[in-house]
């Protein structure tokens, strides 16, 4: 009977506390089982202007304990689309390997929770989400978030088979002091939420090989980082790539990520690819493969198709100063002169995997 008497207590406690969160949230409650409950973290805070948050944690445990794997509570606030400030209570720690090792901010992954989420009717199966952070306080740091961040919008233009990512503003507050920051981030879509929009899932593994992939994919891939200047990707190592299997396509769908290495965003800490004899990060190499002269032409086209919209996509960032704005649409001039002038072309993106010509060091050919 005591039991009994607990339970029915212990369920009135919960019915009291998920009412109570709805009231505050304004947001009608849909079970994460609900069919036609769509709505999920990521799409609530994506939008098309710039996202303003804060992100109230303890900095200093934070940067001082980059290293380790563990999680700090923390508290998000934004507002939503009607205006009506939300605060989700969250989860936060230092991910990535290289940036972690040389950044005195670490990139973070965010944990949101579960029973929260469902309370507003937002369904819980993403729950995670990755947040590109500004890598040190100095001014080209700043810049460099912004254009990674055009690296995933001109992909988005490219292929549907792409991260989608929201450009935030964020104001970091330290709950042990009045220490406050406001950098630019990126947050990242969930790669298990692209997998659902493809209608596939992701699968992992080492050992994969260019010819694993939907041929088509693949060049649109491999062209695109040889655009930004990006070496720092290898499927076999699965570095820098994520692997999704969908119906809807042959074989593997390639989704790149994480491209601070390239010579779009030329970080400070980046390292060219000795291997490629590259001695700057501004050089580029290409590390596709096209069986023949129709797939480099079809691609070619494609991108070709693209450039009114990759261009828009840079002049559209209106938080990216107008020197690294030229700089950046320069850096695309130079690859576009590659691709539309044949005898380039036929050095800079061999057939069948022969090795590629190293661009100049300006990133463009001068022969």
């Amino acid at each position: 009977m005591k039991s009994f008497f607990f339970k029915i207590v212990f369920s009135c406690c919960c019915f009291l506390i998920a009412s109570s969160t709805l009231v505050a949230n304004t947001t009608p409650y849909k079970s994460d089982n609900t069919p036609s409950s769509t709505q999920t973290i990521f799409k609530t805070l994506n939008k098309e202007e710039i996202l303003t948050v804060t992100i109230s944690t303890a900095l200093d445990s934070l940067t001082i304990h980059k290293n380790k794997d563990r999680y700090f509570p923390a508290a998000l606030t934004y507002a939503d689309e009607d205006g009506t400030i939300m605060n989700r209570s969250i989860k936060i720690k230092p991910r990535g390997r290289s940036r972690r090792k040389v950044c005195g901010f670490p990139p973070l992954k965010i944990k949101f929770c579960k029973k929260e989420l469902a309370a507003a009717g937002i369904r819980n199966a993403h729950k995670s989400l990755k947040l590109v952070t500004h890598c040190s306080d100095e001014k080209d740091a700043m810049q460099n978030v912004l254009e990674e961040y055009l690296a995933y919008k001109v992909y988005n233009e490219l292929t549907e088979n792409s991260l989608k990512v929201q450009l935030v503003k964020v104001n970091y507050e330290d709950t042990e002091s009045t220490t406050t920051l406001e950098r630019y981030a990126i947050l990242i879509e969930d790669i298990d939420e692209l997998a659902e929009r493809l209608d596939g899932e992701e699968v992992e593994g080492f050992g994969k090989e260019l010819q694993d992939f939907d041929a088509q994919l693949m060049n649109t891939f491999s062209t695109f980082q040889y655009m930004i200047g990006n070496e720092d990707w290898r499927v076999g190592f699965q570095r820098n790539v994520k692997f999704i299997k969908s119906d809807k396509v042959n074989n593997l769908i390639p989704i790149p990520y994480d491209f601070d290495a390239s010579g779009l965003v030329n970080a400070g800490y980046a390292k060219p690819d000795r291997d490629l004899r590259l001695s700057s990060v501004r050089q580029r190499a290409f590390i596709g493969y096209f069986k023949n002269k129709a797939e480099r032409a079809a691609t070619v086209a494609l991108f070709n198709n693209k450039k009114e919209a990759v261009y828009q996509v840079i002049l559209d960032c209106k938080s990216l100063n107008e020197i690294e704005k030229k700089a950046v649409i320069n850096y695309f001039d130079g690859f576009y002169n590659i691709i539309n002038t044949p005898k380039l072309l036929k050095i800079a993106m061999p057939l069948k995997g022969k090795t590629s010509e190293p661009t100049g060091v300006d990133g463009v050919y001068t022969k």
